[in-house]
């Protein structure tokens, strides 16, 4: 008979323990204590600690240099642009400078310029920058670009070819060379006193420099503006020479000009000449002919806001603050005076043109700071008189906007002097 063949029930038995078993300690290395999950929650959390106490590292050493950073708060920091304070002083956000403050820049770099006689109508004059002895102070921000604009502490006139004023040279302008070109030789000489450590460039001051601070505009003396808008009294209101009056010249005879004004004023003058400037070239009235000119004349004093030097309010700056002796004093001491004979008054160029209408002829001219307020300085005369003007100059340099400034510590004339840390 024939027999089948198959497992017996004690092998199967035996099959089933012995997986049973291997199950078992499969799962005791995968799961139990020691195993390899734990194994691997262990790694994992000692990789998450690891990570954790790093980034807590990195934390605690920033916030030390943080700390470290802010402990000195006399040391600007980079990358940032200069703006003014609700207070009209400049900052960074890190450390506020006031205006008149002194900051360590040197000029002296050897550079030199000559202003010749076909530019300035007078004669070859040279400036250098290393006969500069005095320091430079804070002015203000150009508000575009958000650099830092000094002026020079004092006056600066030619090495040669100048005049003198006191114990100063000045630099002339004269005639209709001085005129047109003015604005442009006042900068160029300026430009060279722009090329030291920190700088981006150099300019002449301006009108508009002085006005930003005072908050004067001549369409509203007599009012702080220092948005220069508004409606007010004008400079030299009711006169010919009015700021902003339009006046009509007319050339009835070889002899005789008359004069008509927008705010009222006329009359005739004897006149046999009358020349004026387009703005590309100079003209001469013939008979029967007639021009209309704008009179932008300028006269004020920088604390009553009006051409009257007493009985108004202080409206603009203090005669006694530091702005105002850094502007209209003798910088080089500080000192106050409005002596016109003393010697070391202070006359320099705004390169800002001026053009004053008058009863039956006109002049042109740049405006200049005196002692104490702002005038002209006349250059040409439209009868054909020359006028002499001879001031000196005042750079004002530009300061990159993330320059690095250092507290010293030390005061000069009150203010604080700080250091360019390059």
């Amino acid at each position: 008979m024939k027999k089948d063949k198959g497992i017996t029930l004690i092998a199967l038995v035996v099959t089933i323990v012995i997986l049973i078993i291997i199950a078992t300690v499969t799962i005791n290395a995968t799961l139990g204590e020691n195993g390899l999950i734990q194994g691997v929650q262990e790694a994992r959390n000692e990789s998450t600690n690891a990570m954790t106490k790093e980034e807590e590292s990195l934390n605690e050493v920033s916030a030390q240099f943080k700390n470290m950073m802010e402990k000195d708060s006399n040391v600007s920091e980079p990358d940032t642009k200069w703006v003014y304070d609700e207070d009209g002083n400049v900052t960074n956000g890190k450390v506020t400078l006031e205006l008149g403050d002194y900051v360590d820049y040197n000029c002296k770099t050897g550079k030199s310029i000559t202003s010749y006689e076909s530019q300035n109508g007078y004669g070859n004059q040279t400036f250098t920058t290393d006969s500069y002895n005095y320091g430079w102070r804070v002015l203000g921000v150009n508000e575009e670009t958000g650099e830092l604009l000094i002026i020079s502490e004092d006056l600066i006139g030619p090495s040669t070819g100048g005049g003198t004023n006191g114990n100063r040279t000045t630099y002339y302008l004269k005639g209709k060379e001085g005129y047109v070109n003015g604005e442009s030789e006042l900068n160029r000489i300026s430009a060279i006193y722009g090329k030291g450590e920190g700088a981006t460039g150099a300019r002449s001051i301006k009108v508009e420099d002085i006005n930003k601070i005072t908050g004067y505009n001549p369409n509203n003396v007599g009012v702080y503006d220092p948005e220069q808008a508004g409606s007010g009294e004008k400079c030299y209101s009711g006169e010919i020479y009015e700021h902003g009056n339009k006046v009509t010249y007319t050339r009835d005879s070889e002899t005789t000009i008359t004069y008509s004004g927008e705010n009222g004023k006329k009359g005739t003058e004897s006149y046999n000449h009358f020349e004026y400037y387009t703005g590309s070239e100079w003209k001469s009235l013939k008979v029967g002919e007639n021009v209309t000119l704008t009179s932008t004349a300028y006269h004020y004093y920088p604390d009553t806001l009006t051409n009257n030097s007493s009985g108004s309010p202080v409206l603009g700056i203090e005669k006694t603050s530091q702005v105002y002796k850094m502007l209209f004093t003798n910088t080089s001491t500080g000192s106050y005076s409005e002596n016109a004979n003393k010697v070391d008054n202070i006359y320099y160029w705004l390169a800002s043109k001026s053009n004053t209408m008058h009863t039956g002829y006109s002049y042109v001219s740049m405006l200049v700071v005196y002692v104490g307020y702002i005038d002209t300085g006349n250059i040409y005369y439209s009868n054909g008189n020359l006028g002499n003007s001879a001031y000196s100059i005042r750079p004002v340099v530009s300061l990159k906007s993330d320059i690095l400034l250092k507290n010293s510590n030390t005061q000069k004339d009150g203010c604080t002097l700080w250091n360019i840390e390059i």
